[in-house]
């Protein structure tokens, strides 16, 4: 193997790793801080994705906005979702609020996974290189 393809690699898998990192680090955040295992918490990450690649692909808009735009993005679903669900099972559901919470995010989870694939289709789709050229 070249040493150029290597070191690709490696770099690709520090990237992976550390999307996966900060997931993860999501999670216990949400779960320490609120209470509540939010199992729709990778469709979250989906639609911001989603958010980038409409912004850089399809607006053709520079890559800084489009992580500007795809936080801002989240941050009003995330509020949204807080006050409108989240909140309002908390105070209604009392004792059992951590089983009603397991409902509620998988719910999340089923809609927001088929709105994705209703809107964007079952293609993957890309956003533009941020540095130019080929591996």
């Amino acid at each position: 193997m070249d040493l150029s393809i290597i070191i690709q690699l490696a770099v690709l898998g520090l990237v992976r790793g550390s999307m996966y990192a900060l997931m993860g680090v999501g999670l216990s955040l949400i779960f320490g801080i609120m209470e509540i295992v939010n199992f729709a918490h990778g469709e979250l990450f989906m639609l911001g994705c989603y958010i980038m690649y409409f912004v850089a692909a399809m607006l053709g808009l520079p890559f800084p906005i489009g992580i500007l735009a795809s936080g801002m993005g989240l941050l009003i679903v995330g509020i949204f979702l807080e006050k409108s669900l989240i909140s309002t099972l908390r105070k209604k559901a009392g004792r059992d609020w951590l089983m009603d919470s397991f409902v509620l995010t998988i719910g999340l989870m089923v809609m927001l996974q088929n709105l994705a694939l209703i809107v964007f289709g079952a293609i993957q789709r890309g956003i533009p290189n941020l540095v130019p050229g080929q591996m």
